[in-house]
């Protein structure tokens, strides 16, 4: 008895973890919140500090999945985003945004 129950917890593990690494479903982009253009990944310090980006048209976005390689003050970027209407930050800079394409910009 005893080695059916540890046999059947042992399975069970083995459920979960299968299921637990599965990545998350994550829906399209709704065309209508997708930006994109060119600017500048600038550093603000405000609110502890943190990194924008300021669209040369002037819109201002909040990239909450900014990569550490794009974390250059003043850096020239090609990007394309999604906002978010959903997520509010304590900064209250710009509109939150999910980063979908960002690439540097080589003498424009």
């Amino acid at each position: 008895m005893l080695r059916l129950l540890c046999s059947l917890a042992l399975l069970g593990l083995f459920f979960a973890a299968g299921c637990a690494s599965r990545p998350p479903e994550t829906p399209p982009p709704d065309p209508e919140n997708v930006v994109s253009g060119v600017g500048l990944i600038v550093y603000l310090d405000l609110e502890g500090g943190f990194y924008g980006l300021v669209a040369d048209d002037g819109a201002r976005y909040d990239p909450l999945n900014l990569a550490d390689a794009f974390k250059k003050d003043s850096l020239r970027v090609r990007f394309r985003a999604e906002k978010r209407t959903d997520v509010m930050t304590t900064r209250m800079w710009g509109q939150p945004v999910h980063l979908l394409d960002l690439q540097p910009v080589e003498n424009e």
